[in-house]
């Protein structure tokens, strides 16, 4: 009789296997270690873009935008409609395929050495404090995941049956939906073949052969298709208005002059930059945060050459052209949460080696919990404290009605204003004047209107550039108000946090109840307007014309909802994967000199 899913869930739970019950055990630690730094992480620039782009970004019928792939976009709406504009709800995406990234670092460990590696690999993983620190509302995560399941996907069809796996294309093609980043593992995943060809002599033909052949032109069929509502929207686009996303801009020199005010973000690739940004990975990103995993790393990969080649190698090559080409561009921390998967699983070889040489009851476990404590240590600025953003948010969700006006302070970032407020009527300070002239044109009777004023109480909170006069005239107006109504602390790695970070004040204003109405009409960020509430300001928004230009665009459409259904179902199969590899390692665990008994935990 066939087991239910209840019933394999159980199994797995109360399995003598302890191998099952560690790692499950490492999942539930990647979990609550993710969750708590998103909490309380103040997030940083792009964090707010994104995020504030994200909500309701399903209502404005696009396939894409001008600056990353869609995909990240349509699930962070998702789980802001579910649980409402957070900073846990908006960092969900990276909390879940965080933690679960830890299931396919011990699936490719597994594949690669043994299962002892394999769930060493995933503890180190868990403890990562690169890792925990990078929960973000940010698509980096997302794409991460994505691309290591298929390069786990890859390799196992290489490995077991020497062939091309379809399932690895479709896992890649979500990976590029969901940033463009992974385009770059094509050559990886093309290099790493090209060293198992070399490697298995015996086997050539049939690597060549052609349902191998057939597989990669689906593969690519497969990729197509799935990156169709990337293609249609800068096909559309361009086809009306002559305008293309960021990416396409940068890479084909078309139109880069629409994006003239980011230019300096997008630097073209440079050796000089490449070196500078290999400086910065390793001390400043790696061994900053990760110091012990990821030496350890680098002494596993090496040692990993005695028994472990090709397969050693194959795994890094599909990174390795990521990795040159993040580093020679563009240098930021979070597009490299695709690393501590790759030096945890090597790191995880020498502590399984100590664990012979040094008879102590419970080694691994004293090693897992000094890294987790030195770790901790490492990014205790960000998660020993709360985050004013976050903070401010509550405050925000619950004090903060519909009929009463959010006046901000110009000090503050406009992206850290707009994720905030976004779903209230709020004004930069600086507009306020004109916003009153307006409403004086109206022939309408003036009511009192609840107010609030936030104050940046540092006087730059984000990154702002404040000049003098600015400084005054905000402070001018703040001294019209009395004493503050909350003052919120910094936190979560920006201020310190016995430091007042924001001071929000209460008052009531005598005006015309339209200066709401009028108030909204000024909620534009980045590009793009605020929860996507003004149509009309949506620059890049098209009107597909004709049959064939209105079936891409509903295919395009059609194919993005399917992307949204296969990456929300991905955990279940990423489960059922790991479900198999424990049923055939019990099948052979009567031959299997790495028995999971023997962890050393």
């Amino acid at each position: 009789m066939k087991k239910s899913i209840l019933d394999r869930i159980l199994d797995l739970l109360f399995d003598k296997d302890k191998t099952k019950i560690l790692l499950i055990l490492a999942l539930i630690l990647a979990f609550l270690l993710r969750l708590w730094a998103a909490a309380t992480t103040q997030p940083f620039a792009d964090d707010l873009v994104y995020g504030t782009h994200a909500i309701n970004w399903l209502s404005s019928g696009a396939t894409s935008n001008q600056n990353q792939s869609p995909l990240w976009f349509a699930l962070a709406d998702i789980f802001y409609r579910i649980f409402g504009v957070s900073l846990i709800s908006g960092r969900l995406t990276s909390i879940i395929f965080g933690s679960l990234t830890v299931l396919i670092t011990f699936l490719i460990a597994n594949l690669i050495f043994n299962k002892k590696v394999a769930i060493i690999s995933s503890f180190l993983l868990a403890i990562s404090s690169f890792h925990i620190k990078h929960q973000v509302m940010e698509m980096d995560m997302t794409f991460a995941f994505f691309t290591l399941f298929a390069a786990y996907l890859f390799l196992e069809k290489l490995k077991n049956e020497n062939k091309i796996s379809l399932l690895a294309f479709l896992f890649l093609g979500l990976a590029i939906l969901s940033k463009s980043i992974p385009i770059t593992t094509i050559p990886g995943f093309i290099l790493a073949f090209v060293l198992y060809y070399l490697y298995k002599k015996e086997d050539r033909k049939q690597l060549l052969n052609n349902q191998n052949k057939k597989n990669i032109l689906l593969g690519l069929i497969i990729l197509f298709v799935l990156l169709l509502p990337l293609i249609s929207y800068n096909y559309l686009l361009y086809k009306e208005k002559g305008l293309i996303d960021v990416m396409f801009a940068r890479f084909f020199d078309v139109g880069m002059e629409n994006f003239a005010s980011i230019q300096e973000t997008l630097p073209s690739f440079s050796f000089e930059r490449f070196f500078e940004g290999l400086k910065t990975t390793i001390f400043y990103f790696f061994i900053k945060f990760d110091s012990i995993i990821f030496l350890l790393g680098i002494i596993g990969f090496f040692i990993s050459f005695r028994k472990k080649y090709p397969f050693n190698v194959m795994f890094v090559s599909i990174f390795i052209f990521t990795y040159i080409f993040l580093t020679g561009t563009s240098v930021l921390s979070n597009h490299y949460v695709f690393m501590p998967p790759v030096y945890a699983i090597f790191a995880a070889i020498p502590l399984s080696w100590l664990t012979k040489k040094i008879k102590l009851k419970y080694f691994l476990s004293i090693m897992v919990l000094l890294i987790l404590l030195i770790n901790l240590y490492t990014i205790s600025d960000s998660i020993f404290s709360k985050s004013p953003t976050g903070q401010l948010r509550k405050f925000a969700n619950s004090e903060i009605d519909g009929n009463s006006l959010a006046i901000m302070d110009s000090r503050i970032y406009i992206g850290l204003t707009s994720w905030t407020m976004n779903d209230k009527h709020y004004i930069d300070a600086s507009l306020l004047p004109t916003i009153i002239e307006e409403t004086k044109k109206l022939n309408t009777k003036e009511e009192q209107i609840n107010i609030f004023f936030i104050e940046c109480a540092p006087d730059n909170c984000g990154g702002v550039n404040v000049n003098k006069n600015l400084n005054e005239s905000m402070e001018n107006l703040i001294s019209q108000f009395g004493n503050p109504l909350k003052v919120i602390y910094g936190g979560g790695g920006d201020g310190d946090s016995a430091i007042p970070y924001f001071k929000i004040y209460q008052a009531t204003l005598s005006q015309k109840p339209q200066i709401l109405n009028f108030v909204d009409q000024t909620h534009m960020f980045f590009f793009y307007p605020v929860r996507w509430a003004l149509k009309d300001q949506i620059y890049d928004s098209y009107t597909p014309k004709g049959v064939i230009d209105n079936s891409i665009d509903l295919t395009a459409h059609l194919i993005l909802y399917l992307t949204i259904m296969l990456s929300l179902f991905s955990p279940m199969f990423l489960t059922y994967k790991v479900y198999e590899t424990f049923k055939k390692s019990n099948q052979s665990e009567s031959t299997n000199e790495d028995n999971s008994n023997n962890s050393g935990f």
